[in-house]
């Protein structure tokens, strides 16, 4: 038997890549799908059936693998997708044995929207960085750019060494219909103000059934620092018969 897992979570719950900036008297879908095989067709499916007809979807990426970056340049050349590319030098590292010489080790992000399945399913084949190396990648639904997206979403991506966590700043989520940010090499979180948890989990039971996995629900309540409130977790399988 092979899991889709669908978590629910608190207001309390925070990524361990950015910082979530929401009001807690206002209702937000805070979500982690872990897929246990086929991540990346998983999240393909979870991106784009997550938006409609009229909407686009807005993607961010980063590796330090500068191979693979000019991959996906090419890929979505090939696609006919414009981006925006941001190249940035790191730190120096020392190479070569007999003749030894420093060179730029560099990162690489690319910036771009579309509405093809394709686009999206590239991305997670083109690279490994997302999984590998547990780089994260940002993909917002939205029917209109987001102002500032870019900016906003640029550390995260990056992984930018400036303290503190990245901010999902309350206006982006806001300005979205939904998104999600693949987390470490097992899961991607989604947040939205406008998906429901029904809404959610229809969309998990119609993608393990197109993979033959079984969806399991999952409530996980974090552990809250100011009432020391104890984390409480309760499971439902869903069948995808």
């Amino acid at each position: 038997m092979t899991f889709l897992t669908l978590t629910f979570y608190d207001d309390h719950f925070q990524s361990d890549f950015f910082r979530i900036d929401w009001p807690n008297d206002k209702p937000l879908t805070r979500a982690r799908i872990s897929p246990q095989k086929m991540k990346g067709l998983v999240y393909t499916d979870l991106i784009m059936l997550n938006r409609s007809t009229s909407e686009r979807v807005f993607f961010a990426t980063g590796t330090q693998l500068i191979k693979e970056h000019e991959k996906m340049k090419r890929v979505l050349k090939s696609l006919g997708e414009p981006f925006d590319e941001h190249v940035s030098v790191r730190k120096e590292v020392t190479v070569g044995f007999f003749r030894r010489r420093t060179i730029p080790k560099k990162v690489g992000l690319l910036f771009g929207s579309t509405a093809n399945p394709e686009t999206i399913g590239k991305i997670f084949d083109s690279y490994v960085s997302w999984h590998a190396l547990s780089w994260p990648f940002a993909f917002v639904v939205a029917d209109r750019e987001p102002p500032g997206w870019k900016s906003q979403i640029e550390p995260l991506v990056s992984l930018s060494t400036v303290a503190g966590k990245p901010s999902m700043p309350a206006f982006l989520i806001e300005n979205s219909h939904a998104i999600m940010v693949t987390e470490f090499e097992y899961s991607i979180i989604f947040l939205s103000d406008k998906i429901g948890r029904k809404q959610l989990i229809d969309v998990g039971t119609e993608i393990a059934k197109r993979h033959s996995l079984d969806l399991s629900v999952e409530e996980n309540r974090e552990f809250d620092q100011n009432t020391k409130a104890i984390p409480r977790m309760n499971k439902q399988d869903v069948s995808t018969c």
